[in-house]
């Protein structure tokens, strides 16, 4: 679905010729930028340009100075009485808008969700990516018992958004998150068995729990409602080897390969 991709370092190909500072670049590209590929620029405010803007707002702006075809973020208070102006500058400009939600943690926390699906449709989009499990799994977890503890709670989160998706028509795209092995994605997603829960493809976080990027994206591209492109590079160390995101092709994944 090369329409809603949310390129994790999309930026890095929107800089070439014909972008002039100060003014809008026109769509050289259907991909999307994630929040988190601009989030020094974020921290500093978009070194003013677009002060007074509500903070998705001001990210929609941003990503279509690059000519991006999109963006993926989450909307909080502050964006709330701004996403129907949201909506319509997405749609002047041609641009795709997904969302970033947080599942419900438990039966008390359902509707909290359900507003946040609502207002994100509100805001024009029809797909969110979100996380289960918090944290690298080789950080976060001292044990296999404790991980397999927060899984088990990952699959609660999703049954329970579960039947707010289906009644809203929303699709929920789950990443891999360096959290489970490309077996344990899978089973998760056919517990729940929902139309309205698939993937978004993260193209090298499943590198970090040693398994083939290209064998990622086969295995994940059935279930795939959104994609995070980057390109990332490698070097040997002591404790394994370090892992750090570089422009994309300049880094050792076979990106035309994983997209076809």
């Amino acid at each position: 679905m090369l329409g809603s991709l949310a390129a994790a370092t999309a930026p890095l190909m929107f800089g070439g010729a014909g972008f002039v500072h100060g003014q809008s670049a026109p769509a050289r590209s259907r991909l999307g930028i994630v929040i988190y590929a601009l989030s020094i620029h974020q921290r500093s405010n978009w070194a003013g340009r677009h002060a007074g803007l509500a903070p998705a707002l001001a990210f929609l702006e941003e990503c279509h100075r690059f000519g991006a075809g999109g963006i993926q973020c989450s909307f909080g208070p502050k964006d709330a009485p701004h996403v129907a102006e949201l909506r319509q500058r997405a749609e002047k400009y041609g641009m795709h808008v997904e969302a970033i939600l947080n599942p419900p943690g438990n039966e008390a926390d359902v509707g909290r969700f359900e507003k946040d699906v609502k207002l994100a449709k509100e805001a024009g989009a029809s797909v969110a990516r979100t996380v289960i499990i918090p944290g690298r799994r080789y950080e976060r977890f001292k044990t296999l018992a404790e991980f397999r503890e927060f899984e088990v709670r990952g699959l609660k989160s999703l049954q329970l958004a579960e039947p707010v998706l289906a009644r809203h028509k929303f699709r929920l795209a789950v990443e891999n998150h360096k959290d489970q092995r490309i077996a344990e994605k899978l089973d998760t997603l056919k517990r729940v068995s929902s139309e309205w829960v698939g993937l978004c493809v993260d193209v090298a976080n499943n590198f970090t729990l040693m398994e083939d990027p290209l064998e990622t994206a086969r295995a994940f591209a059935p279930f795939a409602l959104t994609v995070h492109i980057k390109d990332q590079a490698i070097q040997p160390d002591a404790d394994g080897f370090l892992l750090t995101d570089v422009a994309l092709g300049d880094g050792f994944l076979d990106l035309p390969a994983i997209v076809k």
